[in-house]
């Protein structure tokens, strides 16, 4: 069983791969010949937890989780794309992402745009006194 899971966490820009969890069995059966590799720290809670506590104790199937660091809001269509191509390498799959890595682009440009709106408004005012502005954005 493989399971995913996009975590915000602080992260360096080289540090945006996929990552995996998982028990022996899965690691050896799943992961062997690919290049993912074993996160380096901290701990998975939730539903991912419990599979994986589950798989240890026996009561459940060889499971690996993969992780990514993922940037909210979400969605992180950066992260879909990154878990898409370990999918790929893990069960020799191909995807046409080509639709998602489209979209990803747009909402990328989207938000370098709001960046630049953002310093552009802070550059020409260091406040935002003045400003005809609705009240829940003041």
């Amino acid at each position: 069983m493989t399971l995913l899971a996009g975590v915000p966490y602080p992260h360096a820009p080289e540090e945006h791969a996929v990552y995996y969890v998982a028990t022996d069995e899965y690691r050896e059966r799943r992961l062997s010949d690919t290049d993912v590799q074993a996160l380096g720290g901290g701990f998975l809670d939730g539903a991912h937890g419990e599979l994986l506590s589950r798989t240890a104790e026996g009561s459940a199937p060889p499971t690996g989780a993969l992780v990514t660091p993922s940037h909210p809001p979400g969605p992180d269509l950066e992260a879909a794309l990154l878990f898409v191509g370990a999918l790929e390498g893990i069960y020799g799959l191909t995807v046409d992402a080509g639709e998602l890595e489209r979209l990803s682009a747009d909402v990328r440009r989207h938000y370098e745009e709001m960046a630049k709106r953002l310093e552009a408004m802070t550059e020409g005012s260091a406040t935002m006194e003045g400003r005809d502005l609705p009240e829940d954005r003041a």
